[in-house]
């Protein structure tokens, strides 16, 4: 694994640029272990959804997929307006 300033040990950054840049990186793979959670929430949402729906429970499906949708509409909106 690579250091957190990507350099893989060999800088010559001050202690606080240093420190600036771990903090970024700690900070960006939290946002990473949030954003795989909801997803993986998402595709449980949708497995709920296959399975109402194999057992003919129409309104628990329908729930399921408006739960799936939503987590999957966040999801998009947090990477789109960290991309801007």
């Amino acid at each position: 694994m690579r250091s957190p300033d990507g350099t893989g040990g060999l800088n010559r950054q001050t202690p606080i640029a240093r420190l600036t840049a771990a903090g970024r990186w700690v900070r960006g793979t939290r946002g990473a272990a949030a954003e795989i959670k909801e997803a993986v929430a998402a595709i449980a949402e949708t497995r709920n959804a296959r399975k109402a729906i194999a057992e003919d429970k129409r309104d628990d499906a329908v729930a399921a997929l408006e739960r799936a949708t939503g987590k999957v509409s966040i999801l998009l909106a947090r990477t789109q307006s960290e991309r801007r």
